[in-house]
């Protein structure tokens, strides 16, 4: 229960992060050392989507496992 409310306080700390620095709405989800992140956003852009696989990497420690979708 404890890991539940850890992932959920990441994962809203992800999404604060992605909308400060990228303007961005987004979604995520962490499961172990995966993270998936949704953006909702017309622009679909590979360099979008590296910078926040950046910005959401330098929050761990460990290498983490980021997949970046874009969503309407």
């Amino acid at each position: 229960l404890q890991a539940l409310n850890n992932n959920k306080g990441k994962e809203n700390e992800i999404e604060q992060t992605i909308k400060k620095n990228h303007k961005l709405e987004s979604f995520v989800k962490i499961n172990g050392d995966q993270i998936s992140v949704v953006i909702a956003s017309n622009e679909h852009s590979t360099e979008i989507a590296n910078q926040i696989i950046r910005t959401v990497q330098d929050l761990f420690d460990n290498r983490m496992y980021i997949t970046v979708k874009f969503q309407n």
